[in-house]
């Protein structure tokens, strides 16, 4: 049935130890989002300390786009507006059909009653990705945050790259000064905002810097930065895979034990740069990690291939449609099966009989 899918779990071009970490990435966003069922019934298990997967996908996605970017200028004699338009129309049609499919689930769930959010005359914002550019959102299809994020990413930087080659000729200086330069930038946007900050207010953290535009530009670029060290300097990325291994689970403690009311200051700023960094030192070990094996590994690549997918699904639908029905506490662990099933059976159709085939197409347009 779902032959495509199939097809790509036994992708031999797969890179498992990515896979690993995208499969996981998507995970601790689901179980996240899932918490307003798992605590009714469990807690302990609703309060278990957790990284922020979101960030995992922000630095995956700066690696793999960083290394398209880095192949391109390689191998493109000349830096032109057809080098833009190619990695953009690439881009776009892996990421605008499912952005769009899932805007139209939101709205239409919301017209029928069947889910929270209400709908207004800013919904024009989500379709020029503005919802969180300059001010925040809290009325519909809340997980786009991160995409606006992305998207405004993939636009800038290549055009960034076309401005730049202008007056730099040396393509490896082009790529890290843009990289640099776009991580300095949210990060002195960060400390401008945190500037007044005082006691610990989760909200201001979380939609005036975390979800944010401007703000979260250097979590992609640490991948990009990883990328421009894997392409230009592969000795040193594959010798050190285990070191950056432990510095970046030396990191992940940090971030998992921070206290944000002990620092706020922190929490606003350097909290981001330390959890993008510790996602990067994660990339050499599993970057080398080819191949898997046995049914877990295939189930953690399945995860991997429709995470796209499972991350517009999760908050926006599933739970909205149980959050919606007021007695879900009753059966408490039976909803959570049914988010979770729910979830990845609808993603797997979705990518299957969607996703693909239309990010197939691209090929004709490039």
């Amino acid at each position: 049935m779902l032959n495509i899918l199939r097809a790509e779990i036994n992708n031999p071009k797969r890179v498992y130890g990515l896979d690993v970490l995208r499969a996981l990435a998507v995970f601790i966003v689901v179980y996240e989002h899932g918490n307003f069922i798992l605590e009714k019934v469990s807690p302990t298990l609703a309060s278990i300390p957790i990284i922020d997967g979101v960030d995992l996908f922000f630095v995956l996605s700066g690696f793999l786009i960083g290394g398209i970017l880095l192949r391109g200028l390689a191998t493109e004699e000349k830096i032109g507006f057809s080098f833009v338009k190619k990695f953009l129309v690439r881009r776009w049609f892996r990421t605008l059909p499912n952005y769009f499919l899932f805007l139209a689930l939101n709205v239409l769930l919301i017209a029928l009653g069947l889910a929270n959010g209400f709908i207004n005359k800013y919904i024009i914002t989500f379709f020029v990705f503005m919802q969180n550019f300059f001010k925040p959102y809290d009325f519909l299809y809340w997980e786009s945050w991160s995409l606006s994020i992305e998207e405004w990413f993939y636009l800038l930087f290549p055009i960034g790259i076309l401005i730049c080659s202008f007056f730099m000729k040396n393509r490896k200086a082009l790529f890290l000064f843009l990289t640099i330069a776009m991580i300095l930038f949210s990060t002195a946007v960060r400390f401008y905002k945190a500037r007044n900050a005082g006691s610990f207010d989760y909200e201001i953290w979380d939609f005036w810097i975390r979800k944010l535009v401007p703000c979260r530009f250097d979590s992609i670029g640490f991948g990009l930065l990883a990328a421009w060290i894997h392409f230009y300097y592969n000795d040193l990325w594959v010798k050190s895979k285990w070191i950056c291994f432990f510095v970046g689970a030396v990191l992940f403690g940090i971030v998992l034990n921070y206290n944000f009311n002990n620092s706020p200051y922190f929490a606003c700023t350097t909290y981001f740069t330390v959890s993008a960094l510790a996602a990067m030192f994660l990339l050499p070990l599993a970057e080398q990690e080819k191949t898997g094996s046995g049914k877990f590994a295939k189930a953690v690549i399945c995860l991997s291939i429709i995470s796209y997918a499972v991350y517009l699904t999760n908050l926006g639908i599933a739970a909205a449609l149980i959050v919606n029905n007021t007695h879900y506490w009753e059966h408490g662990w039976l909803y959570y099966f049914l988010y979770w099933t729910g979830t990845l059976v609808f993603s797997a159709l979705v990518y299957n009989y969607f996703e693909k085939p239309i990010t197939n197409l691209r090929e004709r347009f490039t």
